[in-house]
């Protein structure tokens, strides 16, 4: 594979604080983003901020944690089967950083989907996607959680 591209993992702490330093972002709304692969994380942050967000991405529960206590997200998108502590858990402990979080949980076990889904009805409070999950398909999830942006999403319409 001549092509393959290798990502290289650092320590939140290695990252220039001139680019984390100041919560408000413009008045953007702050969306983190967790899942193993590097690849999927980094193309969905760069989704959101094509909408207008400011996105951050982690691949570990530590580090998802860590930016969340920086930056306390509007927004967690995570992956359930997250190395470590866990989507559900670390949405729950990102909660307790950021109680107002929406949570948006992306599972690729459709038999993981309805125990989810009655955890989240048993006061979890977290929405459950199924993958492979779509830039239109968050568009229509972030719409009906009643997200708040800051001059409106320009995200694809989910009408059609």
């Amino acid at each position: 594979m001549a092509n393959e591209l290798k990502y290289q993992k650092i320590s939140l702490t290695a990252v220039p604080q001139t680019d984390m330093s100041v919560n408000a972002h413009d008045g953007k709304p702050v969306v983190l983003i967790v899942d193993n692969d590097q690849m999927i994380s980094d193309t969905r942050v760069a989704i959101f901020e094509s909408w207008g967000c400011a996105a951050f991405a982690a691949n570990d529960a530590e580090t998802a944690l860590a930016i969340a206590e920086a930056k306390s997200p509007s927004l967690l998108i995570a992956e359930v089967a997250l190395s470590g502590l866990g989507g559900v858990h670390l949405a729950d402990e990102i909660r307790k950083i950021a109680p107002k979080c929406d949570v948006i949980l992306i599972t690729g076990d459709v038999l993981t989907q309805a125990p989810l889904i009655h955890r989240s009805g048993a006061g979890h409070n977290f929405t459950v996607l199924t993958k492979p999950v779509r830039p239109v398909e968050l568009a229509a999830c972030i719409e009906r959680l009643n997200f708040t942006w800051r001059d409106g999403p320009s995200f694809p319409s989910s009408q059609g």
